[in-house]
């Protein structure tokens, strides 16, 4: 098998506020067993999409996609404190 083309490499971060209370991607992953949380990402099947994807569904649990147009909107309302999770119990 030959390779064809370099698939980009494209670093992501994961960002909850100091209050959302997830410290860690485990404790964010424990959260979505329990009650809805809601991922900001620009879009389905965007690589933000679905690098969150991957654990929740190696976790088996969901997380509720909240769409912006762009990630400069999400990204500021992520740092502004005004993307939060959303608990359903």
């Amino acid at each position: 098998m030959q390779p064809l083309a370099k698939v980009p490499d494209i670093p992501l971060v994961l960002v909850a506020g100091a209050d959302a209370g997830f410290p860690t991607l485990q404790a964010l992953l424990d959260k979505a067993k329990a009650a809805e949380v809601l991922m900001g990402n620009t879009g389905v099947s965007t690589s933000q999409h679905l690098a969150a994807e991957l654990p929740a569904t190696l976790a088996k649990v969901h997380l509720s996609s909240v769409l912006y147009r762009g990630s400069g909107p999400r990204s500021w309302m992520s740092s502004a404190g005004t993307s939060r999770s959303r608990s359903s119990t």
